[in-house]
C-alpha cells in the first residue's frame, strides 16, 4: 500500500502538485497473545497484501512415491520465515491417520528459514516433499495464510476451490496409485469420477 502525498513541483516558473508514493513502514513485531493459530505454523508473516497459490508436481503417484508440494507467497511488502507445514493441524491429522507423510526441514541448519527460490523481490517458492502412505484419492488440505499488517491481524486461503473431503481409507489397498486432489484450482475430478471403487462414489 502506498500514501501519496502532494508535493509543489515549480516548473518553468509554473506551480504545480505532483504525486509522490510513499512507502508505508511495515508493521511492528505482533503482540504475543490472540495470535491465530496458523500463524507461527505459517512462519509469522508480518506485511502488506500477501497472495499464496499451491501447486503439486504430480497428480498420480504410487503409494510410498514421494511428490513436491509448492507454495508461492507473493506480498506487497513483507517478510515471512519459511512455513512450517507439518506443524499445521490439518496436515498433522492426515498424518495420524496414515495417510500421508510431511518431511520435516532441517532445524539445525541456520537457513532452514531460506525460500527455495526468489522468484523476484516480492515472491518466495517454498518446496516440501509429501509421501502418500494409502491408496485412494487423497485431498490436501485448504491453507490458510495468517499475518500481521497495519491493521492487525488479517488472512488469507491458497487461490483455488475447496473441495469435499473424500473417504481414501475406504479405497485402502496394499499398493496401488493414490491420486492427489489439489485444492489450490479447480478440479475436474466430480461424485462421478471421484475413485476406483464404489465406497468413493457418494
Amino acid at each position: 500500500m502506498t500514501r501519496p502525498w502532494l508535493r509543489p513541483v515549480v516548473v518553468a516558473g509554473v506551480l504545480a502538485l505532483a504525486a509522490v508514493a510513499v512507502r508505508a513502514d511495515l508493521p511492528d513485531e505482533p503482540p504475543a497473545v490472540d495470535q491465530p493459530d496458523e500463524f507461527q505454523a505459517m512462519g509469522g508473516p508480518i506485511g502488506l497484501g500477501f497472495r499464496v497459490r499451491q501447486q503439486v508436481s504430480a497428480e498420480r503417484v504410487q503409494v510410498g512415491e514421494p511428490f513436491t508440494l509448492t507454495i508461492r507467497v507473493t506480498a506487497e511488502q513483507g517478510k515471512l520465515r519459511r512455513p512450517r507445514l507439518w506443524e499445521l493441524e490439518s496436515y498433522q491429522k492426515l498424518e495420524k491417520q496414515k495417510l500421508l507423510k510431511v518431511e520435516r526441514s532441517d532445524r539445525s541448519k541456520p537457513t532452514w528459514e531460506a525460500p527455495d527460490r526468489t522468484i523476484d523481490p516480492k515472491t518466495w517458492e517454498f518446496d516440501y516433499t509429501l509421501t502418500p502412505q494409502r491408496a485412494g484419492e487423497l485431498h490436501l488440505p485448504q491453507l490458510y495464510f495468517p499475518f500481521w499488517s497495519p491493521a492487525g491481524y488479517q488472512g488469507t486461503y491458497a487461490a483455488g476451490v475447496p473441495l469435499t473431503e473424500s473417504t481414501p481409507e475406504s479405497c485402502s489397498t496394499s499398493n496401488g496409485p493414490s491420486r492427489v486432489v489439489n485444492t489450490w484450482r479447480p478440479s475436474p475430478v466430480t461424485s462421478s469420477t471421484r475413485g476406483s471403487c464404489t465406497q468413493c462414489r457418494k
